[in-house]
Order: structure tokens, then C-alpha cells, then sequence
């Protein structure tokens, strides 16, 4: 058994987001997927390391652990780079990502009697008597809207504010090529036809 834990006591009432709280999320996690690929080629960047590399060791990383990276390279740069770092990732930037993580990953239990959307998420407490405890994230469609409109701004931004616009561009330039279980096979019929061996 799992125990659920909110702010309050109390039974949110089954319902579906609207509409705006839909649509805002989706700029929410669309964003975030920008401003972590950022985070990607500022590593990249600061390690000096090719895009073979950044996709091997550093793409695969949670955006928690991008983070600290990034922060770390940020500190053996320059007290100025460690500054201009914090300036961008503070707390309300954690607040963001909370967001996003409990829009993205969280199940919708419904609204509370203060109108708030309540995911449970993967979150936990320290169990009690033996029972595990999930965590609740609440938010109100006007909180989930202003976050998705931050989190626009920063991804089309964080290129800029980390000094990295040349290389992120770079990184996208470049035609799509098709994977190699995209190709056409060959008909069985050309197979038939080719002489056999003698």
C-alpha cells in the first residue's frame, strides 16, 4: 500500500485540465526540452568536447545532473561565469522544473477545493509504519501558465545568456540523414533473379 501526501487533507474531485492549462504545458515541457538541450552544448562547450562525445556522455544525463555539471564548469571558467550561472538557475528555476517534471511525469488526481490541479508524483517521503509515501504537487492553471511563459523565455534566451549561440546553432545545422533501418530493402524478387554461384 502507498500512502498519498499533499498540503491538505481532503479528496481533489476527478476532472480533466482545460484547455489553457493543456496548451500551457505543452510550451512548459516543449521549453524545457529546449533549455536542456542548452545545457547539453554548454557542456559540450566548457569540456571541449565534440558532438560525439557530448551525445554519448552527456545527453543521456538527468537535467538535475546537467545542472550540476554545468554549475561545476561554470565555477573553473570564472567567478564571473559562476555568477552570470547562479543569476540564471535559482530557486525559482528549480520551482520550474518541479513543475514541469510533475506536469510530465505525474498522474492527475483531480482538483482540490481551492482549485488547484493535484498530480501525485514519483516524489517520496520517509515512510511511515512501513508504508510508502508519494508526494503531491498542486498548482493553480494561472501558476502552470506563468511558468510555461518563463520557461519560453528562457529557451529561446539561454543560448545567449551562457555565450554558447554560435556553437548551439551550429549544433542544428545540417540535413537529416535517414538511419539505416529507414532504407528501402531490396525486393526479394532481385534477390531471386541474381545468377547463382557456379
Amino acid at each position: 500500500m502507498v500512502q498519498i501526501y499533499g498540503s491538505k487533507e481532503e479528496s481533489p474531485e476527478k476532472c480533466e485540465m482545460d484547455d489553457a492549462a493543456l496548451h500551457a504545458t505543452g510550451i512548459l515541457i516543449r521549453a524545457c526540452a529546449e533549455i536542456e538541450y542548452a545545457l547539453e552544448v554548454y557542456i559540450a562547450c566548457s569540456g571541449s568536447l565534440n558532438g560525439s562525445f557530448t551525445t554519448l556522455l552527456v545527453s543521456p544525463l538527468a537535467m538535475r545532473r546537467k545542472l550540476e555539471v554545468g554549475g561545476y564548469l561554470s565555477t573553473m571558467v570564472s567567478d564571473e561565469k559562476k555568477a552570470e550561472w547562479n543569476n540564471i538557475f535559482t530557486n525559482e528555476f528549480d520551482e520550474l522544473i518541479q513543475c514541469r517534471n510533475a506536469l510530465a511525469h505525474g498522474v492527475l488526481l483531480g482538483t482540490d477545493s481551492d482549485g488547484l490541479y493535484n498530480f501525485k508524483t514519483s516524489r517520496t517521503d520517509i515512510p511511515s509504519d512501513g508504508t510508502a509515501i508519494n508526494l503531491v504537487r498542486a498548482y493553480h492553471r494561472d501558476f502552470i501558465m506563468n511558468m510555461a511563459k518563463k520557461a519560453k523565455f528562457l529557451a529561446a534566451n539561454l543560448p545567449d545568456l551562457l555565450s554558447i549561440r554560435t556553437s548551439f546553432d551550429k549544433s542544428l545545422e545540417g540535413p537529416i540523414l535517414p538511419h539505416r533501418k529507414a532504407q528501402k530493402k531490396r525486393p526479394k524478387a532481385d534477390k531471386e533473379q541474381r545468377q547463382p554461384k557456379s
